[in-house]
């Protein structure tokens, strides 16, 4: 513990005529309202920190895909192909999502030129 001059004497007597002087604090709550603000505040930015991140990272590609997906479904192919930066499960998803445009704009060519026959 440590000692400051808010801290008021306290006398304890113990066995005997033996005194002790021990110190407690005037008011401990200051310290331990700062203590709980202080966690607040970094919870509270580490909060916003991880959703920025999140945002940027996953559901902002997500929402491309999901509009690029919107104009193909509605026949329009010459959407440029969803370019994922990273190498992750995204970008997987990503390149899986380009094949299938490929192959679906191939098909329905296919389809185009069966029907003209």
């Amino acid at each position: 513990m440590r000692f400051n001059l808010a801290m008021l004497p306290i006398v304890l007597v113990g066995l005997g005529m033996a005194q002790v002087v021990a110190s407690v604090p005037a008011d401990p709550q200051p310290d331990a309202h700062a203590l709980v603000l202080s966690l607040a505040a970094i919870f509270v930015g580490m909060a916003l920190a991880l959703n920025l991140v999140i945002r940027l990272t996953i559901v902002r590609p997500i929402r491309r895909m999901a509009s690029k997906a919107e104009r193909i479904s509605t026949g329009h192919f010459d959407e440029p192909p969803f370019d994922a930066d990273a190498h992750d499960d995204l970008a997987a998803l990503g390149a899986s999502f380009n094949r299938m445009r490929y192959s679906l704009e191939k098909a329905l060519h296919m389809i185009a030129q069966e029907s003209r026959w």
